[in-house]
């Protein structure tokens, strides 16, 4: 059931709640059911000893069979009650990262639907001869900001997109050039300045491929404030290693959880999944992806470095 305001499953983690206590019930059910039998066992096999006055070794035997069977079910029941009470509290902490993320989604989709709207009717006035709505932003700047929301816009929604579907899309592969594929997405960035150097030729899904670089692109604007992004295309014998850093305030949070789908590093972070999405298509890709960052001096900024298999018929170097 979806909730119309804020676009969250409502019922989910109720249902997740309702699992969890017939997990319980049903645990301690079985294992006091197993153990009542094995001492009830284990009792009725003492008292028809003690009646029959036979030889004491058979029933010892049947003792340490009962002992032994009754331990392993008790134990067996105790593991697969633990591993599915396991499984319900991770599905449930999966269901409040999608209810974050799908939070965190909406609103960055309304907040840059308006910035479009208010953008586009501030030049529709400045076209139309009216009163402009913001007196003094020139139509060059507004529409350089129509071009950055709708390419964060098409971003989001492309990640949407490759999350529904990241292990099930067919990857065409073709031969791309890095730096013709950089000019063609520029535009999207006014505020960024993007440089490639020693352009090279890659064997890649070309949406797949757009796709890391508007997230490298997106996440340099977005969370480094940065105003500059280096591209540096070398060449190794199976693959163009591509490094990408950015003039930005780098990263400071936890490294290790970085690329975690879903984690979110601070209260005004992303929902996660671009770094996660840039990952896992470089792995589709055939290649592996890594980030570091820097905060000192001249190497400060953000770094990922993602290897893409190169074209072997065509290398350039400019």
């Amino acid at each position: 059931m979806i909730d119309s305001t804020g676009l969250k499953p409502i019922r989910a983690r109720h249902r997740l709640s309702i699992k969890f206590v017939f997990a319980v019930v049903w645990l301690l059910f079985t294992v006091t059911l197993a153990s009542w039998w094995l001492i009830f066992g284990l009792n009725q096999l003492e008292e028809i000893r003690i009646a029959s006055h036979s030889n004491a070794e058979p029933f010892e035997r049947q003792h340490r069979m009962l002992i032994s069977e009754g331990g392993v079910l008790i134990a067996l029941l105790l593991g697969g009650g633990t591993a599915l009470l396991y499984n319900i509290r991770v599905e449930s902490q999966r269901a409040r990262q999608i209810e974050e993320f799908f939070a965190s989604f909406t609103h960055d989709l309304k907040t840059s639907l308006a910035s479009l709207r208010i953008q586009t009717e501030s030049l529709r006035d400045d076209l139309q001869g009216g009163t402009p709505t913001f007196q003094s932003t020139s139509p060059s700047r507004l529409l350089a900001r129509i071009l950055s929301d709708s390419g964060r816009l098409e971003t989001q929604l492309e990640n949407a997109l490759f999350l529904a579907d990241s292990d099930q899309s067919a990857m065409l592969l073709e031969e791309i050039s890095i730096g013709e594929m950089i000019d063609s997405l520029a535009h999207l960035w006014p505020q960024l300045k993007i440089r490639v150097h020693n352009n090279a030729v890659v064997v890649a899904d070309r949406r797949a491929l757009e796709s890391i670089v508007r997230n490298i692109a997106q996440n340099s604007i977005r969370h480094g404030q940065a105003a500059k992004l280096d591209i540096d295309c070398r060449l190794s014998s199976k693959f163009v290693i591509l490094r990408f850093k950015d003039d930005g305030c780098g990263f400071g949070g936890n490294m290790s959880k970085l690329g975690e789908i879903f984690a979110r590093q601070t209260g005004s972070s992303g929902s996660g999944i671009g770094l996660y999405l840039v990952a896992r298509l470089v792995e589709r890709l055939g290649g592996r992806a890594k980030v570091e960052t820097a905060q000192s001096g001249a190497e400060r900024g953000f770094i990922v470095e993602i290897e893409i298999p190169r074209a072997q018929s065509k290398v350039s170097v400019v």
